[in-house]
């Protein structure tokens, strides 16, 4: 069974370098980005197909109600 990480805050940085370890290790991902270029960063990563990346900025209660509503599957 493919483990499912969420990643906050997986445009650059340590969410990005967590993002890449992750997907290197064969789990599948979700990931919140804030605006375009950090879905570019994410996209970049070998397997990035594996990834859903979602719009979020953690300071939103919005976004992060908008966020929990999408996120159905378990997380590991």
């Amino acid at each position: 069974m493919t483990q499912t990480a969420l990643i906050v805050g997986a445009s650059r940085g340590l969410g990005l370098g967590l993002a890449d370890e992750y997907l290197r290790r064969g789990w599948r991902g979700l990931a919140t980005v804030r605006d375009d270029a950090g879905e570019a960063a994410l996209q970049a990563l070998p397997s990035a197909d594996r990834m859903t990346v979602h719009r979020a900025d953690v300071a939103s209660d919005q976004d992060i109600a908008r966020l929990a509503a999408a996120v159905t599957e378990p997380l590991d």
